[in-house]
């Protein structure tokens, strides 16, 4: 185990890793961990990216070796390797409505599976309210939504759709926690959120 794996994510994201599914990068790599800041999402997301870079060798400064994208709430979302910069061999997807796999040869998609069907509805636990932001896809487009965290008696929320014709706007809710669980329809179009109308409000672009 690299000693200096603990005090990066202190550093960088206040927190200790969960040490047992920190990566093993291969010889002539080094680990690094880095927090991404989606700006282009509903409301900013803080997923966290562990990987690899080659430091020795060919290819220096690329990534190289297994990778992993981990949600604010500790949640597993995408996993996968790198080889010289590269994607490559099996990347699996995880999302609140289905786990896909893509097969990549350096950098080339070769093919691609779902590893569970597609469910029609989400559910999302405004209660707990945990941090979390995913991307669904629809038929025509996607709904790209953010649970940002509670702030007292609400749950901090925010979606975006877009459509084959270009995105809409974007949503920021303020939505009771007593709501709890609720659950909501994956349609066509993205998900549809109109039971919410009434907490949120449109952001001026």
């Amino acid at each position: 185990m690299n000693p200096i794996r603990p005090l990066a994510y202190l550093l960088i994201l206040g927190h200790p890793p969960n040490l047992s599914e920190a990566l093993e990068c291969p010889p002539g790599t080094e680990f690094r961990v880095e927090p991404t800041h989606r700006q282009d999402l509903a409301a900013p997301s803080s997923d966290t990216e562990e990987f690899c870079i080659r430091t020795q060798g060919p290819a220096i400064g690329l990534r190289h070796g297994p990778y992993v994208l981990w949600g604010p709430n500790n949640q597993k979302k995408i996993e996968g390797q790198y080889r010289k910069g590269e994607k490559d061999g099996v990347w699996s997807c995880r999302t609140p409505i289905q786990t896909t796999e893509r097969v990549w040869d350096q950098g080339r998609k070769v093919g691609a599976r779902a590893l569970s069907p597609v469910s029609s509805t989400l559910s999302i636990d405004f209660r707990g309210c945990s941090p979390q932001a995913y991307r669904i896809p629809a038929a025509f487009g996607s709904t790209t939504y953010a649970v940002d965290g509670k702030d007292g008696a609400d749950c901090l929320f925010g979606y975006s759709v877009e459509i084959e014709l270009g995105a809409g706007p974007r949503f920021l809710c303020r939505v009771p926690r007593t709501l709890g669980v609720q659950t909501f329809v994956n349609t066509d179009l993205g998900v549809d959120f109109a039971a919410l109308n009434e907490f949120c409000r449109a952001e001026a672009r």
